[in-house]
């Protein structure tokens, strides 16, 4: 799991209880894998096409920092991702195409709630900033595609300069695997990194590279986002009707306690 999952007790805060951390990596990572609509053995949104992170970014303190979000704002938000994580939770269970169907459904209901919550120029500073996140790969985002009016000759080129970037990080990945150090490759993955950002906007056109230019807006440094992040633990649910020493149980009546999961499953 990349270093964007890892979380301390002071950044998950004392208000949520054990499970709740766990399960708030376990979201991440899953959905992290779906976002690029694709399973990811290791999710890394530098080598993802197309990752929409719209559902971890809403629920930023940094991102809300940036947009100078009212303290009611950033309730109305809460109360939002509260209602999805639920639905997020089970998208695992999900086949591949049902998943990523489901998690875009997911993105639009946010969309439509944060249309509420945001002014105008909050909404486009989001949009900003999820670009930016994303990097020079969102180009090929269905809706970014649009509006540079890519041409099927460009998109194809995009395409293969993102496979030859996977498959160059892929093999740098492995190396630091059996390495003793991970700065020379570290080094290098930073390099490949930043050769595909220069060949993807090297197939745009002036007029595209600037439109693209004024879709990301002002610089903002991503490296600040998707740390501290919370989701809410999901109920204890499914097709038993039945609990064995015990009454059923409602994470609002674990709230403050410490609460030891665990999981099996026949294979």
């Amino acid at each position: 799991m990349s270093s964007r999952s890892q979380f301390s007790s002071e950044q998950i805060g004392m208000k949520r209880t054990v499970l709740a951390a766990l399960l708030t990596i376990t979201s991440i990572h899953v959905t992290s894998s779906f976002i690029g609509g694709q399973y990811a053995k290791k999710p890394d949104r530098q080598v993802s096409a197309g990752i929409n992170p719209y559902l971890l970014l809403i629920r930023d303190p940094a991102v809300h920092l940036e947009l100078r979000m009212k303290n009611e704002q950033i309730a109305a938000i809460r109360q939002l991702t509260d209602e999805l994580d639920g639905p997020l939770w089970v998208i695992r269970n999900k086949s591949l195409e049902e998943g990523t169907r489901k998690l875009q459904q997911l993105i639009t209901k946010a969309k439509d709630r944060m249309s509420e919550i945001l002014t105008m120029s909050q909404r486009t500073r989001l949009e900003q900033i999820v670009l930016q996140y994303q990097g020079s790969r969102a180009v090929l985002h269905p809706d970014v595609t649009a509006q540079l009016k890519l041409i099927n000759d460009q998109i194809k080129r995009i395409q293969q300069i993102l496979k030859e970037t996977d498959k160059a990080v892929g093999e740098l990945q492995k190396q630091a695997q059996s390495s003793k150090s991970r700065k020379p490759i570290d080094g290098r993955l930073a390099r490949r990194r930043s050769d595909e950002k220069r060949t993807i906007l090297a197939t745009l056109s002036r007029n595209q590279r600037n439109q693209w230019s004024t879709m990301l807006g002002e610089p903002v440094d991503t490296s600040r986002f998707g740390k501290g992040l919370a989701f809410k633990a999901p109920e204890i649910s499914g097709s038993f009707k039945d609990w064995i020493n015990s009454r059923p149980l409602k994470i609002e009546n674990l709230r403050g306690r410490v609460v030891a999961v665990h999981f099996y499953a026949f294979g």
